[in-house]
């Protein structure tokens, strides 16, 4: 499938225990598969693949995949302010974002590890972001 160049506003993000789904609301013919056990990401047609059983929030966007002791986080923005338009292409301001673990537990951790990805996160939220496991 070829890769689209249109930029979309708003999305939802699907949550199971071994994929993200990327959806934009305004253009459900693409969707973004992201596998959190092998890390491989692909666009595909989107034909139904989101299970019905899976927790689901709307972001704005995707700033990208950080590694952490604990593993990659997907870092989603969950609020934005529009500040103005250049050449009539929106600007905005990111307000919010979100990391989301790959990963289901911190089990694979030692308790230094895992305060040790504690402070990390930490340090990263001081940008307006939260950890969600």
């Amino acid at each position: 499938m070829a890769a689209s160049s249109e930029v979309y506003k708003d999305l939802v993000l699907h949550i199971s225990p071994d994929k993200f789904y990327i959806e934009p609301l305004d253009h459900q013919k693409e969707i973004v598969i992201i596998d959190r056990l092998s890390y491989e990401i692909v666009v595909q047609a989107n034909q139904g693949q989101v299970p019905s059983d899976v927790s689901s929030k709307a972001i704005c966007g995707i700033i990208g995949i950080i590694n952490l002791l604990a593993g990659p986080y997907l870092v989603v923005v969950t609020r934005k302010t529009k500040m103005g338009d250049i050449n009539g292409e929106a600007i905005w301001r990111v307000e919010a974002t979100e990391l989301i673990l790959y990963t289901k537990s911190l089990l694979h951790l030692s308790e230094t590890q895992i305060q040790d990805n504690r402070i990390y996160v930490s340090k990263i939220g001081r940008a307006s972001c939260r950890e969600r496991v």
